[in-house]
């Protein structure tokens, strides 16, 4: 099942950690709410003009949590895809980084943009066009040499598309990557965290002890609202759902329309090419997307209700301060408020979120959660899809024996009636022979 999509913004925002929830030996349980908790009433809400839920039970909901590790050896794996570099006295090869002033012409004329210099260049990237890092390989520091090169035809410049130009190349400085044993340090931390994660996360971070810190701490996040994502799926498998049509294929139509407009497709060129009218074959479009969309629009109303319903039932209060914590957890950034963010991502997503904010900080606080390995846990995701995969080509397959057993039934029934017919004009041409014959004889006589 699908999970709301609203909760994917709002998952994230679990301002606590679930050490008051779980405990931290793997197959072990814990959690904070009471017995009266537990045995918690089945809820029924109705939001006009949406529809109606019944939820049978949304504490002490039951599901398992990953436990967020970091092996050496996933250390390893970003640092052989960030590695660091130092000075080597041999010849470039694939894999290292050379540092370059280059000086480009056509037809003994400089073109602009080719010309630079102290560019740094890892041979085998493919930054270059075809043939330069070829060509600059084989080059060690102080080395110079011109290098020719065609542009491709479809290069993004017309001025130089297709045409042969010259390089004059001067390599400064090579540098090979070293060992992950000698290069993963603080150093090398440091430089990972500026490359690759935001400034605000990465201001903080100048040790390997504080990057892997923060790589635990997202590893955590992640694994929270997975946890959360199969709670609310537990709650909603088992909750029953009365929809409002109308609204429901409202909310279709519009998802529709929306999408259909984002494209921005030559609507005109695609339906001449099909040999389609353009309303033709945007009708038939939207009714393809519609198939598509309706199953996951269905399953966000859903789980609209079952948010505003553990809302309601809890009377969980929305305060001001909901909406700085959401913004600064998800950002890193302090400040923002919910009209700064109805600027920026629509009120209605906003409030949509903090809702799903609350209630999932609610359920982390009042679910059961089994600690277990990342690994195990994913085995049994993909035993259950198995099973769930297995079960519905058994059902397709039983539809299929159905089908056939229906066609074969009607086909007897059609022979049958032939039979019964071909049986009847049998006895009708027996009953006239018979006749003429006996009316054959008394003329005779």
């Amino acid at each position: 099942m699908k999970i709301k999509k609203i909760l994917i913004l709002a998952a994230a925002a679990l301002t606590a950690t679930v050490s008051g929830a779980c405990s931290t030996t793997a197959g072990s349980t814990a959690s904070t709410q009471s017995t009266a908790a537990e045995k918690a009433e089945p809820i029924e809400y109705t939001k006009d003009g949406v529809g109606t839920v019944k939820i049978k039970k949304y504490k002490g909901i039951e599901a398992d949590m990953a436990e967020a590790v970091l092996d050496e050896s996933e250390l390893e794996d970003i640092y052989n895809s960030s590695p660091s570099y130092k000075a080597v006295s041999r010849a470039a090869k694939d894999g290292d980084t050379v540092n370059i002033d280059y000086e480009g012409t056509i037809g003994g004329e400089k073109f602009e943009g080719g010309t630079a210099e102290k560019t740094d260049l890892v041979i085998g990237s493919g930054r270059f066009i075809d043939g330069f890092e070829e060509q600059v390989k084989g080059m060690s520091a102080g080395d110079e040499k011109t290098i020719t090169v065609t542009f491709p035809k479809e290069y993004q410049s017309e001025d130089l598309a297709g045409k042969e130009a010259q390089f004059k190349v001067k390599v400064n400085e090579v540098k090979g990557p070293v060992s992950s044993s000698e290069g993963i340090n603080d150093e090398w931390a440091k430089q990972v965290a500026a490359d690759h994660l935001r400034e605000e996360d990465s201001k903080n971070i100048d040790t390997l002890d504080k990057l892997k810190e923060y790589i635990l701490n997202q590893r955590k996040k992640q694994y929270e609202q997975e946890a959360l994502y199969d709670v609310i799926e537990k709650i909603m498998n088992e909750a029953e759902f009365n929809l409002n049509k109308e609204n429901l294929d409202k909310k279709i139509d519009d998802a529709v329309t929306e999408a259909i407009e984002s494209y921005g497709m030559d609507f005109e060129k695609i339906a001449q090419e099909s040999g389609e009218s353009v309303e033709e074959y945007k009708e038939k479009l939207r009714d393809n997307m519609k198939k598509n969309m309706a199953v996951n629009i269905e399953e966000d109303i859903k789980a609209e209700l079952v948010v505003e319903a553990i809302l309601d039932a809890e009377k969980i209060k929305i305060e001001d301060h909901d909406y700085s914590d959401m913004y600064e957890y998800f950002t890193g950034e302090k400040g923002k408020t919910r009209e700064q963010m109805g600027i920026e991502i629509g009120d209605e997503l906003v409030e949509q979120s903090v809702k799903s904010f609350k209630v999932l900080n609610f359920l982390k606080e009042n679910s059961k959660f089994t600690m277990k390995s990342a690994q195990e846990i994913e085995k049994a995701k993909e035993e259950s899809m198995s099973v769930e995969a297995a079960k519905e080509s058994a059902a397709e397959a039983s539809k299929e024996a159905e089908a056939s057993k229906s066609s074969e039934k009607a086909s007897d029934n059609d022979n049958s009636k032939e039979s019964g017919k071909t049986e009847k004009t049998d006895k009708s041409t027996q009953a006239k022979e018979s006749a003429d014959s006996k009316s054959s004889e008394s003329k005779a006589q």
